[in-house]
């Protein structure tokens, strides 16, 4: 059998990383795959159980872990993530995660795999890229020395969004008369109509009504697409480059984005693309952004919109189900991190892809990315899911998202909505908003007669969070993202009794908006009944026992820094508990809680 020889150059692939090289490689491998052995050893168990069934030229998408990164070079944080991080309580030293990937890995894996094209996406957060490459690519890559693990990039197949044609007969005009809010052609009122159900369902009017808009506040919203010459986007404010296609390339996009053109990154995936690609994030950006007074009006019109595009919708005819890529979802998240923004809306997640046992807040991929974002001061709302009884998945498992479930009309939990809890207990989702016949914009498919329908799913609860806690953000600007977490928690329907089909229950967005963070004896969550509240005003702070952390005790060292496998601990997961406590202490800590060994 013909045998390949690589050979990897100490010059041209390797980098020194605090004074430690890396060592050129001479490696023979046949068509026997004598390497076989060695090369299983950093394929993840997911991964191994993929390839098991393949052949060797077969084509996989893959994330190829590095080893380390090179931290020697200074790195400045941006003012807005400083500023996060030492709200939250930590400091604004650069972490692991912050440093970029070494570029001569990914060099390396690039020539690998048969070129750059061939990478998919590179991440900071995970230090590793995402490839499409052969089997037999990925068995060369498990024996570079800069290679820690190869896992499967996870693939969420779901069928497409089902419009009900829309009936107006049960709804009324309903108009809020607001003196100061003045268009182009003066003062207006706002005249809600049919958008009056869902925004008066999480009670978001009278904070119009005192004139907040969302103004000031910047929000990511991942999803499939955007058709933005819809008529209610004629006012959205667009940040600078501040649009994102996964699916062609990952490049920012400058604004004004033109939805003729049917190369536009924003809305196109491949020419002559169908009009569904984009009906969902239309849909979605609608509930949040969308503005057409006495047609609809969504719940933050006046934030800052980021757009990243992640999903890809099959083309008219083709029967195969919508696909979601786990690693352009990690993409959008760090994009969104890269730009310091509020808020990262995603109606979208991977709940079929992994084991229960890893729906635990740090194992999946997303969820990773997700944690990192939080500990970046960004609030994630995400879509807790559609597959009831069935559970959670990632990355709504993460431990300080705002997973949210849907409600009927009559408050009650939707029979589709996905409850609760993780395989550590934790109860999911943690707040839930009207999921069932949202009216929204679309982008006029042939199966419809107007460019509005009616849509349910957990998906169209998200969007009314996440707007929602863009009023309280501009309302309250000096609130931390886990402030505004907790306030839209401890304010909704069932806070004194939270449980996993609503978690704490439908939210009030005008009484998360005034709850008393600095009451004398009010602590975050009472501690978790894990610590004691030290209840003087007008900080009032948790002092937490040995065996948990966080401003609500309500982390676990157990859970996320002591035990080893099944659960996994993430360098980022190790870098938070460390701005909490040295490394020293964090031996200590696991030690006299008797977590270790």
């Amino acid at each position: 059998m013909s045998a390949l020889f690589v050979f990897v150059s100490l010059f041209s692939l390797c980098v020194v990383k605090a004074g430690v090289s890396i060592t050129p490689i001479s490696l023979d491998l046949d068509d026997t795959w004598s390497q076989e052995g060695f090369s299983k050893l950093k394929f993840s168990e997911d991964f191994s159980d993929f390839v098991r069934h393949k052949n060797a030229e077969d084509s996989a998408v893959a994330w190829v872990i590095f080893t380390d990164k090179d931290v020697s070079a200074p790195i400045v944080l941006s003012p807005a993530t400083c500023r996060r991080r030492v709200s939250e309580g930590g400091t604004c030293r650069p972490l692991e995660r912050d440093y970029p990937v070494t570029d001569a890995y990914v060099q390396a894996v690039a020539k690998l795999v048969g070129g750059r094209s061939n990478v998919r996406t590179v991440s900071n957060t995970l230090n590793g890229v995402s490839v499409t490459a052969t089997v037999k690519d990925y068995e060369l890559l498990a024996v570079q020395p800069f290679v820690k693990e190869i896992d499967i990039v996870q693939v969420y197949s779901r069928p497409p969004v089902v419009a009900e044609p829309d009936s107006d007969v049960s709804y009324q005009k309903r108009s809020v008369p607001l003196s100061y809010l003045t268009m182009a052609n003066g003062t207006i009122s706002l005249d809600y109509k049919n958008s009056y159900e869902s925004i008066s369902s999480i009670n978001a009017i009278p904070l119009h009504q005192e004139g907040y808009f969302g103004s000031g506040v910047s929000i990511l919203v991942i999803d499939s697409g955007f058709y933005l010459s819809h008529e209610v986007f004629s006012n959205l404010t667009l940040a600078f480059n501040g649009s994102v296609n996964y699916i062609q390339g990952g490049q920012p996009v400058t604004p004004p984005i033109d939805d003729s053109d049917p190369a536009d990154p924003v809305r196109s995936v491949y020419n002559g693309e169908n009009a569904t690609q984009y009906d969902h994030g239309t849909a979605i950006l609608s509930l949040m952004g969308g503005f057409k007074n006495g047609t609809l009006i969504g719940v933050a019109f006046n934030a800052t919109y980021l757009l990243a595009k992640t999903e890809k919708i099959p083309e008219p005819g083709v029967t195969s189900n919508q696909q979601q890529m786990e690693d352009h979802f990690v993409s959008a998240v760090e994009f969104g991190m890269s730009r310091s923004v509020d808020i990262i809306s995603a109606s979208l997640g991977y709940p079929t892809l992994y084991t229960r046992a890893k729906v635990n807040g740090q194992t999946g991929k997303s969820t990773i990315v997700v944690n990192s974002a939080s500990d970046d001061g960004i609030l994630v709302v995400v879509a807790v899911g559609n597959l009831g009884a069935a559970g959670v998945g990632p990355p709504a498992d993460a431990p300080f998202v705002l997973s949210v479930g849907a409600a009927n009309g009559d408050g009650k939990v939707a029979d589709f909505s996905s409850i609760g809890p993780t395989v550590d207990g934790r109860i999911k989702p943690e707040v839930s908003a009207l999921g069932v016949r949202n009216y929204v914009a679309v982008s006029l498919p042939t199966d419809l007669t107007s460019p509005y329908t009616r849509l349910d799913g957990t998906s169209l609860a998200t969007p009314l969070v996440a707007g929602a806690a863009a009023l309280i953000m501009q309302k309250n600007p000096s609130w931390t993202a886990k402030q505004v977490r907790y306030a839209l928690m401890q304010t909704a329907s069932l806070a004194a009794h939270p449980n996993n089909t609503l978690g704490w229950g439908l939210i009030d967005a005008f009484a998360a908006s005034n709850f008393n963070l600095t009451a004398v004896g009010v602590c975050p969550m009472n501690c978790s009944s894990h610590g004691s509240c030290n209840a003087s005003a007008p900080n009032p702070q948790c002092t937490c026992d040995s065996s948990h952390y966080d401003f609500a005790c309500e982390m676990s060292f157990r859970t996320y820094f002591c035990v080893r496998p099944p659960v996994r601990m993430s360098r980022s997961s190790l870098d938070n508990a460390i701005e909490i406590v040295s490394r020293s202490q964090l031996h200590t800590r696991c030690a006299d809680a008797g977590f270790l060994g």
